[in-house]
């Protein structure tokens, strides 16, 4: 109903305008344009685009840049008409390879708005410009403007920040293409008194932001009104935003989101099963402990017990709620949830794991939440057709769909038939600080009732069967009993029976040793001289990221993402699921060399450092959430 009222409306105005009146000019905004990503209000498909330009040309358009209308309005000069202005926001890639292609094609100039600190990174889950492709455009016809350095909302950082940020942004710009950067645009939109006398300050001739409506002889330049361009409309519709007929729901909607708005940190829920050793729930921890709390404010939603991790968050004041759920259709936990969410006035929902990802998002869709984000750690063997039929329906109504790992992303797309373009990877982060190479190794062998002397083989994660932990004993039984190998097990399951008994049937107590989960794993990695993973089926291993942090090296199985994080020989070794051979072959290479160890350890720390630290998680887990905020 509320479409074909905004059609109905808009199409009725349009009848009493005119797309090219005199005096008036448009400035469109448009941000990603490609073949790709989900249809969205941010992506308009790259044939659209071109039937857009080309209605333009045809309609005789010519196009001016953010430093022609600067002069225009400068010097109160008239308009000229059928003249356009088109902008880009942000800096995707695809205005390069995609956008580019198209104006270049029509001989259409255009402005890009770059926040200079994501220039060659990925935001959103979408690759930015490289400066060199930056430097490229400004040949051909586009200018560029700066949209500060890291896309923040001025309206909520202080004035030294904010200044640093305008003026950061334009001396790299500056920097890099060799030219006076004169324009800038306000990320979000957001501006006030205040902040638009920084951008006189910094420099600018011209700013503009996202307030709708025609640019005139006597607009402001630095409260520009700029036309949206969506990836919803049609050639019709872009024709009526050229006549101004949308101009009356975008103000409307503005005003609405404004008032809706929270100053302050954006309430965020987690929704778990519990707070325990395994890589999600330690994602979660890591998650709520480092997000920025002057932007986001975090709660835990577990949906049994708190677990033992649950007073690390508490001591940081984050709450950790406990919902008790009771057997597996206990169907009282979405009402729970929803109250939960509508109490704390939760705007961003982030679920984890199955029982998570499916209680915590029908949930959110019955509370309209405005962004609702499930992360699949793994995909389990035991999902079977009416799992995947879920996970199907439930991506409809959800923003994002993450994963910790490429591999994990295909499988499940090819399982569950979801589009790839609502699926985005964010790789696990370790804290670089808390796990780094220990420096007295003997001295914590003693604290863990380690032995002093021989080598010592490290292996966490669940005892569980796909963990392959029967097998990593029986190959390495021959070592063990020799005594020149120690093994520790850190874990719990329902494998640890089992693994009780192979480990009295083989004769090895005291060589072979399990530990349940353990609340510091820093000092295990530090008394140990290598770390074993050999699974059968993983994603992308936390305890492995871990182990390569704290500088030992690792011997891995070669599934999952694992080769795309290990390099052969070089910051780690990798060695066929299930081939023991091999894995003894690995070790003999590893123990017979010292120095070699040392040195795959250190490039270990390194891959991590640069690759998989938690500060990289989160700083893209943060960016996807305001960018989903802005454009929910």
């Amino acid at each position: 109903m509320r479409r074909f009222l905004r059609e109905l409306i808009s199409t009725g105005l349009y009848l009493f305008l005119r797309e090219d009146r005199e005096g008036e000019l448009r400035v469109l905004t448009y941000h990603r344009v490609n073949r790709t990503s989900p249809k969205d209000r941010l992506s308009v498909h790259t044939d659209s685009f071109r039937k857009q330009m080309l209605y333009l040309a045809r309609k005789g358009y010519h196009t001016l840049t953010a430093e022609d209308l600067s002069e225009i309005l400068r010097q109160k000069r008239p308009i000229p008409r059928r003249s356009i202005l088109i902008t880009f926001d942000d800096g995707y890639r695809d205005n390069f390879t995609d956008a580019y292609p198209v104006l270049r094609e029509f001989g259409f100039k255009a402005t890009v708005f770059v926040a200079t600190e994501l220039v060659g990174k990925t935001h959103d889950g979408h690759p930015m410009l490289r400066w060199n492709e930056i430097q490229e455009m400004t040949t051909g016809g586009i200018s560029l403007g700066s949209h500060t350095a890291r896309h923040v909302y001025l309206n909520e950082v202080s004035p030294e920040t904010g200044r640093r940020e305008l003026e950061d942004s334009k001396r790299l710009l500056e920097t890099k293409l060799g030219q006076n950067v004169r324009s800038f645009c306000y990320p979000f939109g957001d501006l006030d008194g205040e902040s638009v006398a920084w951008v006189k300050g910094a420099g600018y001739d011209i700013a503009f932001t996202t307030r709708p409506g025609p640019v005139q002889q006597s607009t402001d330049p630095f409260w520009v009104s700029r036309t949206e361009v969506s990836g919803f409309d049609t050639l019709f519709d872009f024709r009526k935003k050229l006549a101004g007929a949308f101009d009356w729901l975008h103000r409307f909607v503005q005003r609405k989101k404004k008032r809706e708005r929270k100053i302050g940190p954006i309430p965020v829920l987690y929704v778990i099963w519990s707070l325990g050793l395994g890589g999600a729930e330690q994602v979660v921890l890591t998650l709520a402990k480092g997000l920025d709390r002057r932007r986001f404010k975090p709660l835990v939603a577990c949906l049994n017990e708190p677990g033992r991790y649950a007073g690390v968050l508490e001591r940081e004041g984050i709450r950790v709620i406990s919902l008790h759920k009771k057997g597996k259709f206990d169907f009282s936990i979405i009402p729970k949830l929803i109250r939960l969410i509508r109490e704390e006035k939760i705007q961003i929902v982030h679920t984890h794991l199955w029982g998570g990802n499916v209680w915590g998002r029908i949930a959110a869709f019955i509370a309209r939440v405005p962004v609702s984000i499930a992360t699949e750690h793994g995909i389990q063997e035991w999902r079977g057709a009416l799992h995947r039929l879920i996970d199907r329906v439930l991506a409809k109504v959800s923003n994002r769909v993450l994963f910790v790992a490429e591999s994990v992303k295909e499988d499940f797309c090819r399982m569950t038939g979801v589009s790839p373009q609502k699926c985005f990877v964010i790789p696990n982060g370790v804290d670089l600080e808390r796990f780094s190479p220990a420096q007295d190794p003997k001295a914590l062998r003693k604290r863990l009732g380690l032995p002093a002397e021989g080598k010592i083989a490290l292996s966490i994660g669940r005892l569980s069967p796909e963990k392959k932990f029967d097998l990593l004993i029986s190959a390495l039984r021959s070592r063990l009993l020799e005594g020149e190998l120690h093994l520790v097990i850190i874990g719990s399951g329902r494998e640890e029976k089992n693994l009780l008994a192979l480990k009295e049937r083989f004769g090895l107590d005291g060589r072979v040793q399990l530990f349940s989960e353990q609340g510091e794993l820093e000092p295990f990695y530090g008394a140990a001289d290598c770390f074993i993973q050999f699974s059968s089926r993983e994603a992308l291993s936390l305890a492995l990221l871990e182990a390569m942090a704290s500088g030992l090296p690792v011997i891995a199985s070669a599934v999952g993402d694992h080769p795309k994080v290990i390099r052969d020989g070089v910051d780690g070794f990798l060695v066929p699921a299930g081939d023991t051979g091999e894995l003894l072959r690995k070790l003999r290479i590893l123990f017979e060399d010292s120095k070699a160890g040392v040195w795959i350890g250190q490039k270990a720390r390194e891959t991590v450092r640069l690759r998989y630290s938690k500060e990289r998680m989160i700083r893209e887990t943060e960016n996807l959430y305001e960018e989903l905020m802005r454009h929910d």
